[in-house]
């Protein structure tokens, strides 16, 4: 019985760290991880997002920035000894803070790579993944009774921008239905959605 419940939990972390990562890529430019953020993921997945290239592992940073409710928005440089860190103040005024050397270590996401290993997992066909503007990636295509639809990945879309999107993407890809995802949830206006 504990076995299935592992291997779900451990579903579940995958689930969770893979959504962690899609939020990221929903800025610009896109985000990373740090250390904290992998602490408690499955090692082994960690290892393959690494070997795949989807996640590049650049070493500790040398400053960070504050807290901003407690410092005056400046980067502050960090001292480090062992497995201990401070972030120490430029003006020599404010307290060091103590630090979790995890945040210290950036795992940049590869964005085009992420969207080839979701690709691979769900077994699309046809091109693809393939950047298609700043904001958009075809992922791959999906064959169902209705036809073969692309799938895209649309980061930052908004009101303002949907039509604009939704029309480069019709004509680009000589489809006139998408399979739109967002990495995080967009809630767009009524009136937008109902013409898209």
């Amino acid at each position: 019985m504990s076995s299935p419940s592992c291997a779900t939990t451990t579903s579940a972390d995958r689930l969770d760290l893979l959504r962690l990562l899609l939020q990221q890529t929903d800025r610009h430019p896109p985000g990373a991880v740090d250390g904290v953020d992998l602490a408690d993921a499955d090692p082994a997945f960690v290892e393959r997002l690494l070997a795949e290239g989807i996640l590049t592992d650049e070493g500790p940073l040398q400053d960070i920035a504050p807290d901003s409710a407690s410092q005056d928005g400046l980067p502050r440089p960090i001292w480090r000894r062992d497995d201990k860190a401070l972030a120490l103040s430029i003006d020599g005024e404010s307290a060091p803070e103590q630090v979790d050397p995890r945040e210290l270590v950036q795992y940049p996401i590869d964005v085009l790579r992420l969207c080839g290993a979701i690709r691979n997992d769900n077994g699309l066909i046809g091109s693809g993944p393939e950047i298609l503007s700043s904001r958009t990636i075809l992922i791959g295509w999906k064959s169902d009774a209705v036809g073969r639809r692309p799938i895209v990945l649309c980061r930052l879309l908004r009101d303002g921008n949907a039509y604009e999107v939704v029309h480069m993407l019709t004509s680009r890809l000589n489809a006139d239905r998408l399979i739109l995802l967002t990495p995080t949830e967009r809630t767009l206006a009524v009136d937008v959605l109902n013409g898209l």
